[in-house]
Protein backbone atom coordinates (compact mmCIF):
# COMPACT_ATOMS: atom_id res chain seq x y z
CA UNK A 1 0.00 0.00 0.00
CA UNK A 2 1.10 3.48 -1.05
CA UNK A 3 0.30 6.48 0.69
CA UNK A 4 1.34 9.75 -1.27
CA UNK A 5 0.72 13.30 0.90
CA UNK A 6 0.17 16.40 -0.99
CA UNK A 7 -0.54 20.26 0.31
CA UNK A 8 -4.22 19.59 -0.46
CA UNK A 9 -5.22 16.01 -0.90
CA UNK A 10 -3.35 12.52 0.63
CA UNK A 11 -4.14 9.58 -2.55
CA UNK A 12 -3.77 5.87 -0.73
CA UNK A 13 -3.05 3.39 -3.60
CA UNK A 14 -3.48 -0.39 -3.45
CA UNK A 15 -0.87 -2.87 -4.98
CA UNK A 16 -2.15 -4.92 -7.91
CA UNK A 17 -4.34 -7.32 -7.15
CA UNK A 18 -5.66 -5.97 -3.86
CA UNK A 19 -8.70 -3.36 -3.02
CA UNK A 20 -8.54 -1.13 0.17
CA UNK A 21 -10.66 -1.66 3.32
CA UNK A 22 -10.81 0.60 5.63
CA UNK A 23 -10.59 -0.25 9.01
CA UNK A 24 -13.07 0.07 12.05
CA UNK A 25 -15.57 -0.38 9.68
CA UNK A 26 -17.35 -3.43 9.21
CA UNK A 27 -19.23 -3.39 5.64
CA UNK A 28 -16.79 -1.07 4.04
CA UNK A 29 -16.75 -3.22 0.96
CA UNK A 30 -20.92 -2.85 0.90
CA UNK A 31 -20.45 1.09 0.99
CA UNK A 32 -17.89 2.12 -1.22
CA UNK A 33 -17.19 -0.99 -3.34
CA UNK A 34 -13.73 -2.27 -3.44
CA UNK A 35 -11.02 0.65 -4.18
CA UNK A 36 -7.88 -0.02 -5.41
CA UNK A 37 -7.31 3.80 -5.14
CA UNK A 38 -9.07 6.55 -2.54
CA UNK A 39 -8.17 10.36 -2.66
CA UNK A 40 -8.75 12.00 0.53
CA UNK A 41 -8.61 16.02 1.63
CA UNK A 42 -6.18 16.90 4.20
CA UNK A 43 -9.57 18.90 5.59
CA UNK A 44 -10.38 16.30 7.25
CA UNK A 45 -9.82 12.85 8.93
CA UNK A 46 -8.60 10.58 6.86
CA UNK A 47 -9.09 7.13 8.06
CA UNK A 48 -6.70 3.91 8.35
CA UNK A 49 -7.04 1.13 5.47
CA UNK A 50 -5.60 -2.14 5.00
CA UNK A 51 -5.41 -4.05 2.10
CA UNK A 52 -7.12 -7.06 0.64
CA UNK A 53 -6.97 -9.62 -2.18
CA UNK A 54 -9.46 -9.20 -4.72
CA UNK A 55 -9.63 -12.94 -5.55
CA UNK A 56 -10.16 -14.20 -1.50
CA UNK A 57 -13.14 -11.13 -1.64
CA UNK A 58 -15.16 -13.06 -4.90
CA UNK A 59 -17.38 -14.67 -3.50
CA UNK A 60 -18.64 -18.73 -4.63
CA UNK A 61 -21.77 -17.19 -6.01
CA UNK A 62 -19.89 -14.75 -8.27
CA UNK A 63 -17.38 -16.88 -9.58
CA UNK A 64 -20.47 -19.17 -11.33
CA UNK A 65 -21.54 -16.95 -14.43
CA UNK A 66 -24.30 -18.03 -16.28
CA UNK A 67 -23.86 -17.31 -19.50
CA UNK A 68 -27.86 -16.47 -21.56
CA UNK A 69 -27.62 -17.47 -25.31
CA UNK A 70 -29.92 -15.12 -26.89
CA UNK A 71 -31.10 -15.65 -30.50
CA UNK A 72 -31.25 -12.57 -32.47
CA UNK A 73 -34.28 -12.20 -34.58
CA UNK A 74 -34.00 -11.03 -37.70
CA UNK A 75 -36.28 -9.18 -39.55
CA UNK A 76 -37.05 -8.06 -43.46
CA UNK A 77 -38.55 -4.92 -43.89
CA UNK A 78 -40.65 -5.11 -47.26
CA UNK A 79 -41.89 -2.35 -48.89
CA UNK A 80 -44.95 -2.51 -50.85
CA UNK A 81 -45.33 -1.04 -54.25
CA UNK A 82 -47.93 0.27 -56.09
Amino acid sequence: MRKDTFQYETIITAERGKFLKILGLENSEELIGKPERIIFSNKGVIPECEEKDLESAIEPEEQLVEEKQTKKKTTKKTTKSK
